[in-house]
């Protein structure tokens, strides 16, 4: 049965092969039949143009043709492959193949017919018959018995056909395409042969809104105009006259802003042309455009959208652009493209197109679009993108803001000042020293400061210490400040504060400086000394006349004004000595220029010229002033006298101030001589060890010694100085002796300084060793004698002071316990005792005043005697003259209260005293300020011990009388008086730290002492009193742990220079800073982009008019 089957399929393959030949065949003949009618189209069109029934017959004959040969040719064979593929039947294909091979017949055929029998597949006599055909047809190509004779002429008659039907439409087409219209569309009227029309441009597409323009040209004389046929959907909808362009034969017609499809054909009489299609079709546009702008990273700003539809943008370097896009239609691509002629794929997402690039520059871009006919938008609108600038950061050093002097602490507090649109990445110290005159340009150092933010703000404080860079005096330090922005797209901007200098002053310039500010404080003194006494001259006048003529004329009225107005003045002259004096002793004190003692002195005076120019005088002028206006001449006349007795304190006062300003001076320059001394000891010092290390360098030294003689010179000079005031000033008590030693061993120094400096010069080493060595020791002895003069000259003040204080006391004392009696007396209230009890007063009052005297003229020589003491003075005489007025009238009680008040106002008197003689117990000369603070301390806790047991003995006894009263308001006198000691200690510089722990005692030591005043001691009065003596105990064993230190270096040169302060700025720089600063401010506001970029603009422009200015 396999070889049946085997049979089967190559008589299958036959039979195929044979269909699909007669398939090709008959498919070439219709095409050749085409090509033939086709070839006749002309001819029949020649005769068919005319006869409208020729026209239809044709056109149905062509359609039948057609459809006939469609069916025969193509649509038949394609059934035979396809629904008749089984036929014709095996067993008659078998024997049409027989038919062409003699050898097998009709046997292939008879064997498949005799195997289609059911019965026959298991006979072997067939089997036999059918293996014995197979073996024959084995050996038989069947498909060579096919023929394609038939096949290959008929595709050489299609081919010949074909190119004879290309060739001839290809030389008649015109005819061709009319009669192709005419079979097509037999009902139309076709062409006259005689007229051609030539129609542009034709078929076309055109964008929605452009202009349509049609040409044609007739080729016949046609007399007539021709028409242009607009049809919509197959109707003609519009007729127009064509326009003749000048040349014969030639028109056209043009059409604007065309929105809408249409066919078109031009009709010349009866004849037309073919119809020709117009598509109007939309060009893709851009129908929403949307930009964000993302700011850099480091500007801390949010993204920003834009308004829609608006494409141009000002925006920060590093800043990210976002484009979303909407067309209007769908489109293939669209394109960024930028003024360099780079595009950039736009991505389509959710129907828009998106893209987006980063800005380092200044650009320009179009959006392209094309659709998928290949068309773009037309003309599209160019963007702009441009940079907004990243302003410079602003910085400036805000205090000191000036050039300045150091002082001995060699710390300098800054406070910088910093501003930025968007914020910092570093601020930087930068500095320079100057030694000697001459810059280190090569060395720039650098220090990281660190510094707070706020609102684009910086704030920079910290203290410099300038110690480690070894800086001497005359050395100076230029600095100035840098600030980095945060920009991370160019790289922080940098910004530069003005240069300032810092100079270390020698001690000559310092003491030069403030002698010259002493100078000036005296003569302002003695110019405000004589407008008093002018003052009080003027005020006699006007009170004699008002006295004598019992009326207030306007001689006297305009005299009263002048002196008023001369008095503001004499008081502001005096506010800026006192201001004067005190910069000036702040200056010295921070140099470490001043002893304790001379310190403690300028700090009296100061307090002296504050009661100068009390506010009660302030008040009394401005009393004048109310009774100048009310024009009342006895309440004048009691203004006048008031004020003439003030006028009298204060020429009083002026002239103690004046003495003890002289007597100042001249102890600071003994001041001034032992520092310059102590220096020059250093400076010797620094001189013998370069001499000894360095023998090449004698030269120098020498130089260096010749600096220090002229030292000396200035040393001598000030000693001269010295022994001239030692004689106008008695009451310095200067010793003259241990003065004039110090003189002689400066000349002789001045002796041994030149052999130093002859030897150095000579390039001797050894003897420049030996003189050397001889110098520093004369200079030691010289600055122990200047130094033993000194101590020697603040004793010998303190013990006349110390003596003349202890017999005032006594005196007080005395006052106090005589006033204490009378009081008794007085309370007693017997009258006939009166007379005598105010003769005793009237004593005491003259006794107290001779005291007082004696006080003044003491306080006149030093500043030991607080000016309390006057006060108290006072009111204790204006109380016992009150008592005495009293007694008079017999009014015992009220005599006795107004002598317990003056007993009071003594006995503050005599703790005022005691407090004075206290401190200057406790600052003996030469012991350190530690050993002070600790006699202080323990005489002051043995004072406290004191008053601790004489409140207990007094709070024991239960019922007071009047001497017992009156030695507990001393006790209470005393209590103050040692807590006002306690605050002055604590306010000293040194003892800040030291008594920090005695803050709370003096608030106890109030509360005691407003209890023994009142009467009113409890034992909770005794409890506070004792735990005030055991806090100050415990301050002693405080104090003895603490260690107090100073340490200083000094160096002179041989010239003094006065500060550089440095060019002054420019006021162009100022203004351009300033407008710098507005534009970041501006920038900073809540304004839109468009506004700022307006100010932007405004400062430019103002910035380019100064500069302008500038180079003009």
């Amino acid at each position: 049965m396999n070889a049946f089957n085997k049979i089967n399929r190559r008589i299958g393959q036959y039979r195929h092969r044979k269909k699909t030949a007669f398939f090709f065949e008959q498919s070439l003949q219709l095409l050749f039949w085409a090509g033939a009618v086709f070839i006749c189209l002309p001819f029949l069109y020649k005769i068919g143009k005319s006869d409208f029934i020729f026209r239809w017959l044709i056109s149905i004959t062509s359609l039948c043709l057609l459809l006939y040969f469609g069916v025969r040719k193509i649509i038949f064979p394609i059934f035979q492959l396809t629904i008749f593929r089984n036929q014709p039947s095996i067993d008659a294909t078998a024997l049409e193949i027989g038919q062409h091979f003699p050898s097998i017949k009709d046997e292939m055929s008879n064997a498949v017919q005799l195997l289609q029998q059911p019965e026959n597949k298991e006979n072997p006599f067939v089997l036999a018959a059918f293996d014995t055909i197979i073996q024959k047809i084995q050996k038989v190509d069947l498909l060579k018995s096919l023929s394609y004779k038939k096949l290959q002429k008929a595709a050489l008659t299609a081919l010949m056909t074909s190119i004879v039907a290309v060739a001839s439409f290809s030389a008649f087409t015109p005819t061709y395409t009319n009669a192709v219209e005419m079979l097509l569309h037999p009902a139309r009227e076709p062409a006259s042969s005689a007229i051609k029309f030539i129609v542009e441009p034709g078929d076309i597409r055109i964008a929605r809104g452009d202009a349509f323009k049609v040409s044609a040209k007739i080729s016949s004389d046609f007399a007539g105009v021709p028409l242009l046929q607009i049809a919509n959907h197959g109707k003609i909808v519009s007729t127009l006259e064509l326009l003749a362009n000048g040349t014969s034969g030639n028109f056209s017609y043009s059409m604007d802003n065309v929105s809408a499809s249409f066919s078109y054909s031009v009709r010349a009489g009866k004849w037309e042309s073919p119809t020709y299609f117009v598509e109007v079709i939309d060009l893709p546009e851009i129908l929403q455009l949307q930009l964000y702008v993302k700011p850099p990273a480091y500007t801390g700003l949010t993204t920003d959208t834009l308004e829609r539809n608006i494409g141009d943008a000002s925006v920060l370097p590093g800043s990210v652009i976002k484009i979303n896009i909407v067309p209007n239609k769908a489109v293939a691509r669209a394109n960024l493209i930028f003024s360099e002629e780079t595009a950039r794929a736009m991505q389509l997402v959710n129907a828009e197109f998106q893209s987006e690039f980063k800005v380092t520059k200044a650009v320009r871009y179009k959006i392209g679009l094309h659709d998928e006919h290949g068309l773009t938008n037309q003309s599209p609108i160019e963007y702009s993108i441009s940079l907004e600038e990243d302003q410079y950061p602003l910085v400036e050093i805000d205090s000191p803001g000036k050039d300045m002097d150091l002082d001995e602490s060699m710390e300098v507090a800054l406070r910088i000042l910093g501003e930025d649109d968007f914020g910092f990445s570093k601020l930087e110290l930068a500095y320079q020293l100057i030694k000697n005159n001459a810059r280190d340009t090569s060395a720039l150092f650098l220090k990281k400061l660190d510094y707070k933010v706020l609102d684009n703000a910086l704030l920079s404080s910290t203290v410099w210490d300038l110690t480690p860079l070894d800086i001497f005096p005359e050395d100076a330090v230029e600095y100035f400040v840098r600030l980095y922005d945060n920009d991370n797209v160019f790289g922080p901007k940098l910004a530069t504060s003005k240069t300032y200098r810092l100079r270390l002053p020698s001690i000559q310039e310092l003491f030069t400086e403030s002698r010259a500010m002493q100078d000036e404080a005296g003569s302002s003194m003695e110019e405000v000394y004589e407008e008093a006494r002018d003052i009080q001259e003027k005020i006699d006048n006007v009170l004699q006349n008002i006295r004598r003529n019992q009326d207030l004329k306007w001689e006297d009225e305009q005299a009263i004004k002048e002196t008023l107005a001369q008095q503001n003045e004499m008081m502001e002259a005096l506010e800026e000595v006192k201001e004067n004096l005190e910069k000036m002793v702040d200056t010295l004190d921070k140099n470490d220029m001043l002893a304790l003692e001379t310190l403690e002195k300028y700090q009296e005076l100061q307090e002296l010229l504050e009661k100068i120019a009390s506010p009660e005088l302030q008040e009394m002028m401005q009393k004048m002033q109310d009774a100048l206006q009310k024009m009342d001449p006895k309440q004048m006349q009691n203004e006048l006298d008031d004020f003439q007795a003030s006028q009298e304190e204060f020429i009083k006062n002026m002239e103690k101030t004046i003495n003890l300003l002289k007597q100042l001076e001249a102890e600071q320059k003994l001041d001034e001589a032992i520092k310059l001394t102590e220096q020059m000891i250093d400076k010797q010092s620094e001189i013998n060890k370069n001499v000894e290390n360095d023998a090449s360098d004698l030269q120098k030294q020498a130089e260096e010694q010749t600096g220090q003689s002229e030292n000396l010179e200035n040393i001598k000079q000030k000693l001269e100085e010295l022994q001239q005031s030692a004689k106008e000033l008695p009451q310095m008590k200067m010793p003259t002796e241990s003065l004039t030693q110090a003189q002689e061993q400066a000349n002789q120094l001045s002796e041994e300084m030149q052999e130093a400096s002859e030897n150095m010069q000579s390039g001797d080493q050894q003897k420049s060793q030996q003189s050397g060595q001889r110098v520093s020791q004369q200079l030691q002895q010289m600055q122990r004698s200047l130094s033993k003069t000194q101590e020697q000259m603040q004793q010998n003040q303190k013990s006349e002071v110390l003596q003349a204080l202890k017999q005032s006391r006594r005196n007080i004392l005395r006052l106090s316990k005589k006033q204490e009696q009378l009081s008794e007396l007085s309370a007693k209230q017997n009258p006939t005792e009166y007379r005598d009890i105010a003769k005793q007063q009237q004593d005491l009052l003259s006794a107290m005043q001779r005291t007082g005297e004696q006080m003044y003229k003491l306080s006149e020589k030093s500043f030991f005697v607080p000016p309390q003491i006057g006060q108290k003075f006072g009111e204790a005489q204006q109380k016992m003259q009150s008592s005495i007025n009293e007694l008079e009238n017999n009014r015992g009680g009220r005599s006795a209260q107004d002598q317990q008040k003056a007993m009071q106002a003594l006995n503050g008197a005599l703790s005022e005293l005691q407090q004075a003689m206290q401190d200057m117990q406790g600052s003996s000369a030469g012991g350190s300020m530690l050993d002070q603070f600790l006699q202080q301390l323990q005489a002051m806790s043995q004072q406290q011990q004191g008053i601790n047991q004489g409140t207990q003995q007094l709070g024991m006894q239960g019922q007071l009388t009047p001497s017992q009263q009156g030695q507990l308001q001393r006790l209470a006198a005393q209590q103050e008086a040692l807590r006002r000691a306690l605050e002055k200690m604590q306010a000293q510089k040194e003892s800040g730290d030291l008594l920090g722990s005695l803050e709370k005692i003096g608030e106890e030591m109030r509360e005691a002492a407003r209890e023994m005043q009142s009467q009113q001691v409890n034992p909770k009065t005794i409890e506070r009193q004792e735990r005030i003596l055991s806090r100050m105990l415990d301050a002693q064993k405080s104090v003895r742990k603490q260690e107090y230190s100073k340490k200083r270096q000094a160096r002179t040169g041989k010239d003094y220079h006065a500060l550089d302060p440095g060019n002054l700025p420019e006021e162009s720089d100022s203004k351009k800073a300033l407008l710098q600063r507005d534009l970041l401010r501006a920038m900073r506001a809540n304004y839109s982009k468009d506004y700022k970029k307006l100010i932007q603009q405004y400062f430019d422009a103002l910035t380019k008019e100064l500069e302008m200015q500038n180079n003009e």
